[in-house]
């Protein structure tokens, strides 16, 4: 009887408890990507154009125009005239991150 009440009770401790850890853990890896992506951002407002390319994977993907841009070297060659003028053209900030409950992946905007 003890044991089946212990495993019973384990159980839904498991249930309760691991959407609570889970949304934690998603919340905090939400944080980081934000952090990042205004770090990032923030390469083009402080003209670092070596900055910017030290933030993009070698299977990095941009969708600009009609076809995506792929890989660090091609999306660098593509930006690099937007860090030439002393001036930033253009700036952002992300406005929402989600991130898949795996924690593998995540999308800014």
């Amino acid at each position: 009887m003890i044991k089946k009440m212990t495993m019973a009770t384990c159980l839904l401790w498991l249930m309760v408890a691991s959407p609570t850890v889970s949304s934690a853990w998603i919340e905090e890896l939400q944080k980081q990507v934000m952090e990042t992506e205004r770090a990032f951002a923030a390469t083009m407002a402080n003209r670092d154009f070596e900055g910017f390319q030290s933030y993009l994977a070698n299977e990095t993907v941009f969708f600009a125009g009609e076809k995506p841009l792929t890989g660090k070297q091609a999306v660098a060659d593509a930006w690099q005239a937007f860090y030439e003028s002393e001036a930033a053209p253009f700036s952002w900030s992300p406005e929402q991150v989600v991130v898949l409950e795996s924690g593998t992946l995540a999308l800014s905007t």
